[in-house]
């Protein structure tokens, strides 16, 4: 009977955790971009649990994660679980090739992103002194990946913001994990 929000819902990875929430009870919420995969997702979802909900998202773009939030917080008042899945690999280059706006956009959605989501969702369980929140990270954030440095770099910063709000919020019952899947 949990609250799950799943970013980046719509396909792999997230698709599969928001399957698997739902299939243990947890009343579901999944976001992207592509709202096309949402909709194809949600009713996917709604077949194991008919009141799933799909909201399109750029988890990039605060205001956007902050209206979501407030969707969230009208539905059910609280959010129990956020997996921080939405991600996007980026250019395949060398530096020397790459544009700063190239290194921003992965930056924005990878980075900030998970910032934006951990801030709201942090705001609703730190009064409710529970909840979990796992980030979908990357062994690339640990060893690095040629020709995807913004991606490696991205995803290492994940991890650290991780290991920070870990020690910060644990002590009041909330978990902060990261999942550093290799290549799928």
């Amino acid at each position: 009977d949990r609250v799950a929000l799943i970013t980046g819902g719509n396909q792999g990875i997230g698709r599969s955790i928001a399957l698997a929430c739902a299939k243990e009870g947890a009343k579901v919420v999944i976001t992207a971009r592509n709202e096309e995969r949402l909709r194809e997702t949600l009713a996917e979802l709604k077949r194991i649990s008919p009141d799933a909900r799909a909201f399109p998202t750029d988890v990039g773009d605060e205001p956007q994660v902050r209206k979501l939030f407030a969707e969230i917080r009208t539905l059910y008042g609280r959010i129990d679980i956020l997996v921080n899945n939405a991600a996007i690999t980026g250019p395949t280059k060398k530096l020397t090739e790459m544009t700063t706006a190239e290194w921003m956009e992965v930056l924005q959605i990878n980075l900030l992103g998970t910032v934006f989501c951990c801030r709201e969702a942090l705001r609703l369980m730190e009064p409710a002194k529970r909840g979990a929140i796992v980030n979908i990270c990357s062994v690339a954030g640990k060893t690095g990946r040629v020709l995807r440095s913004p991606y490696a770099a991205s995803k290492a910063a994940v991890i650290n913001l991780t290991h920070t709000l870990a020690t910060e919020y644990g002590p009041l019952g909330i978990r902060v994990n990261a999942v550093c899947p290799g290549a799928i």
